[in-house]
């Protein structure tokens, strides 16, 4: 049963969820009614600091782990080999650590002279253990991190250098270079040696030692120790992480560069774009498309000076939205080229090979498909014979593969191929995408979700979350739209279906973590922007308050030189801030017909010319006038260097009925990729036909901020989020625009809509901030209704995360007390902290010349030297700090604080005395140390083994987690309610964090 009165609102955010739920006013009377509101935030899967996602440290820490594991297994493996084969006495782990055998010499003596059993397996060990470096990808030298970039050509300059050496073993070993430092350094690959060549001083070796007579370097052993010692896994191929076309469900997507896809890339954009003419403008016709799109792949960039080229523009027309300078840009790619996959395949296949395959287009698609999903040139070599190739393509295809050429492709696109190829035919002729799709027999407002019968058990529920989270990469999307699912699945549990369900969107939700950090510098930039222009305004007026109406208008002015760009005259500075209304700010496209608030549909100009243009684009208001209003117009807005990209088109619109409706539904709703994932998916909440489906109702809106941010203003509740003129630094304010989202329903965008068609046609100024609230007590309702705004947040109990900190510092006994040393770069020590040197009495000669080397300015190309001669770059310290967790004879931090065990203990006088217990993750984790939880209680200022140890006369209460909801009753009675943080370790003090505004300190 759907309510018709009630509206949810949602305000999503990245860790974030502001709710509200609203009964709308009746048309017989009734007031409007704040059901409810509140916040929930929750943990941002992502590092606060560096805001690396959790997942990709959890995924590094893993591969690491693997690696340990996988080198431990097969050192392991050459042990027993080895002790088989009669070399070693045992197959024990340090079997190969012999003193006195300096392995690098080993490894150039058995060149020429024989070796020892055990001196051999030592060699065979060094080797196997550093085994060098191998790709076993097809991307050899693109698209791989700084890091190896640098160790490739490090590489390159070492297999220079062994050139005039046997063998890698007898450079290291003879070249003076490579005396003082045999091991790469953190920043520097100049050490790193090539896994074939390595294998390849493994064959001497065998070979050198047989010719001595050594019966133990038999081929068998040879043969077995190089396939343990240089076995490698082939990578892991991305073809099962492709999903499927929302078209074509049982097709994989399409490679980005198949030449289907890129040719239906391009025709989409061909088709939205228009030619500027003297009657308005016009978009491609068939036969300029035919020409652009006939013999494509010559060339991987297609630029937009190209196509006016094909086409045959003439020099007074242009293309909209693009301005003469960028003409030199590709048509379609911001980066790269619209045909980069063609182009690539075209060029290696060679002219006669690809005009044969014209006439197969899905093999050609099949072999991009390939070669980008597949890694290891093995597994790409079997896919590319299935796909029933000529001989003579597959030669050349391989060839091509390994001389890296494919090196670029990858990336999957958003239908598959043959969706694009069934597509591609009513594209070239003119047809729209909506168009060719219903042409084609798909239905492209379809989502993956429209299958879905209606969600009303939790288990469909339960379903529906794990799908949407299996379909989004992004981890920090995929966490918060499953966390906004589940609010309104609350919501909707507690007061029934509603009528609608309005949501918006943070502008980072669905975004990369490189594109948030381009949104902040954004920001930022345009903060500091802001701050001197109104700096600017006050010089120039001598305003002591520049609000935002005035800095509004003194930017237009400075961006319109000066002007009022519909009639050329100009506008005085002083008129900006002045109240006689002899300048207004106009909505270049009106807001009645375009909903477009933004600053790029902003303009200042006089009132009288305002007056007169009212519900007119610039085009149909002055390319009626008589004379040369128009022409003189485009003139002033074209000789503006100021105005570029949305804005310039704004003025110079002049299809207005045609692209009327797409504007505004663009700026009346988010249109994102997560906005409409997340739209699709609550509303499955609704049966058939509730699903805004040709001729259904429509029950889910997405709502863009600006719009809502804007209208906050004008009810007047943005200034509830301050105190004294500055932010409150709370989350409450989450649900305030979650208020703002729910009550932006179609009946206010009607009324905002008429209310400017009337002032519009009049031809006054309107600013959105100047409008009705919903109801006539909106604002002392919310102001009422905010104070008792609860944050949730969820209690964390799982005990994930670092078990330790990764760094392990080396632990030492002296004068009976454990000391913790941590090593410091030699570059960052101060005077005082050569007394802390470790054995600073036996390294004497070292602490010298690190006190010499700074008493002489340090200088970089005077390094201090070790008395044989190595740089000095790194030294231990002795520190302060206490041993936590032992970790391979050393010692690292704690993790986070999983939980705290809270116990209690009556005491003389009979009332109850507290104990908690600090739990940390390697406490859980490790079940062979810990086999059961740690009970000793913080005692204030003593060492943990001073602390009170609980036992059988102490009863267990409760435990706290991070985030537990927590009451402290102080002893004068007051009370504090907060979420639980941790417990201070020295003075066993409750660390809280506060539910509402309020700060403070549990001490």
């Amino acid at each position: 049963m759907i309510d018709e009165s009630l509206t949810f609102g949602i305000d999503l955010g990245i860790g974030s969820c502001g709710w509200a739920v609203l009964r709308r006013p009746s048309a017989f009377g009734r007031k409007g009614v704040i059901e409810g509101m509140g916040s929930w935030c929750f943990d941002v899967p992502e590092t606060s600091k560096e805001r690396t996602p959790t997942n990709q440290i959890r995924r590094s820490n893993r591969l690491l782990r693997r690696v340990i594991r996988r080198r431990r297994n097969r050192m392991a493996a050459i042990r027993r080999l080895l002790h088989a084969a009669g070399l070693l006495p045992s197959t024990d782990s340090d079997a190969l650590k012999r003193p006195g055998h300096d392995p690098w010499e080993l490894r150039a003596r058995g060149l020429d002279k024989p070796l020892k059993p055990v001196e051999f397996a030592v060699v065979l060990g060094h080797i196997a253990k550093r085994r060098g470096f191998k790709s076993a990808a097809k991307r050899k030298a693109t698209n791989i991190s700084s890091d190896d970039k640098k160790m490739l050509t490090a590489l390159e300059a070492t297999r220079e250098r062994l050139g005039r050496y046997r063998t890698v073993g007898e450079m290291f070993a003879r070249d003076p270079d490579f005396a003082s430092r045999r091991r790469n350094r953190e920043g520097k690959y100049d050490r790193t040696t090539a896994r074939d060549d390595l294998e390849h001083e493994v064959h001497a070796l065998f070979a050198a030692q047989r010719r001595l007579g050594q019966g133990f370097a038999s081929p068998e052993l040879e043969e077995a120790f190089t396939a343990s010692a240089f076995h490698q896994r082939p990578m892991q191929d991305s073809e099962r992480l492709v999903g499927f076309c929302p078209f074509e469900r049982t097709e994989k997507r399409a490679a980005k560069l198949t030449p289907s896809f890129e040719r239906f890339r391009l025709l989409a954009r061909l088709l939205n774009l228009r030619i500027t003419t003297p009657d308005g403008e016009r978009p491609l016709t068939v036969d300029e498309i035919a020409l652009v799109t006939r013999d494509l792949g010559k060339t991987a960039k297609l630029s937009i000076k190209r196509v006016r080229t094909l086409i045959g523009l003439e020099d007074n027309q242009r293309f909209t939205t693009i301005r003469p300078e960028d003409e030199d840009r590709d048509i379609v790619a911001r980066t790269g080229g619209a045909m980069t996959g063609t182009a690539t395949l075209r060029k290696a296949l060679g002219e006669a090979l690809w005009t044969d395959m014209q006439e197969r287009p899905e093999q050609l698609d099949a072999i991009v498909q390939v070669l980008s999903f597949f890694e290891a040139n093995e597994t790409i070599t079997e896919k590319l014979r299935e796909i029933g190739l000529t001989l003579a393509v597959l030669d050349v295809l391989l060839t091509a593969l390994d001389a890296g050429v494919f090196a670029k492709f990858k990336g999957a696109a958003h239908i598959s191929t043959k969706a694009a190829r069934n597509l591609l035919p009513h594209l070239e002729q003119g047809r729209r995408y909506d168009e060719a799709c219903t042409m084609a027999g798909y239905d492209h407002a379809a989502s993956r979700l429209s299958h879905h019968g209606q969600i009303v058990a939790k288990t469909q529920f339960n379903a529906l979350v794990t799908e949407i989270g299996e379909s989004i990469a992004n981890p920090i999307a995929r966490k918060a739209l499953i966390e906004g699912l589940k609010q309104i699945w609350a919501m909707r549990n507690h007061w029934g279906l509603p009528g609608s369900i309005h949501v918006e969107l943070a502008r980072d939700v669905g975004n990369s973590i490189e594109k948030r950090r381009e949104i902040e510098k954004h920001i930022e930039k345009n903060t500091a922007l802001r701050a001197r222009e109104r700096r600017e305004v006050h010089d120039l007026l001598d305003l002591e308050d520049v609000n935002g109406d005035t800095l509004l208008r003194y930017r237009l002015w400075k961006e319109q030189g000066g002007k009022c760009l519909y009639t050329g005259k100009a506008i005085h500075i002083r008129q900006i801030a002045a109240t006689d209304n002899s300048v207004q700010v106009d909505h270049i496209l009106p807001w009645s017909r375009f909903g477009d608030d933004s600053f790029n549909n902003k303009t200042l100009c006089l009132a009288s010319a305002n007056q007169q243009k009212k519900r007119s684009t610039p085009y149909e208001w002055l390319s009626g006038q008589t004379g040369d209003a128009w022409n003189a117009f485009v003139q002033r807005i074209e000789t503006n260097k100021e105005l570029r990209g949305f804005k310039k088109r704004n003025y110079l619109l002049k299809n207005a009925k045609e692209a009327e409706e797409k504007f505004r539904s663009r700026n009346l709703n988010d249109t994102r990729y997560a906005a409409r994932l997340f739209a699709e998916a609550v509303k499955l909440l609704y049966a058939f036909g509730e699903r805004q489906e040709k001729g259904g109702n429509r029950r889910v809106f997405t709502r863009p901020g600006a719009l809502t941010a804007a209208l906050r203003q004008a009810w007047g509740v943005e200034s509830l989020k301050k105190q004294d003129g500055k932010r409150i630094n709370d989350d409450r304010h989450h649900a305030l625009d979650a208020l703002t989202v729910a009550a932006v329903d179609e009946a206010e965008i009607q009324r905002l809509t008429k209310s400017f068609h009337e002032w519009e046609q009049q031809g006054l100024g309107r600013p959105l901030r100047r409008v009705e609230p919903p109801w006539e007590s909106f604002r002392a309702d919310v102001e009422a209704t905010y104070p008792e705004v609860f944050v949730a947040r969820p209690e964390r109990r799982r005990a994930r995360g670092e078990g330790h900190a990764a760094t392990i510092r080396q632990v030492k006994e002296r004068e009976c007390t454990p000391i913790v040393f941590e090593r410091k770069a030699v570059s960052s020590l101060k005077e005082a902290d050569l007394e802390r040197i470790k054995d600073g009495e036996r390294n004497e000669a070292i602490v010298e010349a690190i006190r010499s080397w700074i008493a002489t300015g340090r200088p970089a190309d005077a390094p201090p030297r070790s008395p044989r001669g190595d740089i000095i770059t790194k030294i231990r310290l002795a520190t302060t700090i206490k041993a936590a967790v032992p970790v391979r004879g050393g010692t690292a931090g704690r993790g986070e604080m999983v939980r705290a065990d809270v116990f209690s203990k009556p005491n003389r006088r009979g009332k109850d005395e507290w104990y908690l217990v600090p739990v940390y993750p390697h406490q859980i984790m490790n079940r062979k140390a810990w086999p059961k939880p740690p009970m000793r209680s913080i005692v204030a200022n003593k060492d943990e083994d001073e602390w009170t140890e609980v036992g059988p006369e102490h009863q267990f209460r409760f435990s706290l987690y991070p985030r537990s909801n927590i009451e402290i009753i102080r002893p004068s009675g007051e009370v504090i309610e907060g979420y639980f943080v941790g417990l201070h370790r020295n003075t066993g003090a409750l660390i809280p964090t506060p539910v509402g505004p309020d700060s403070y300190v549990i001490a």
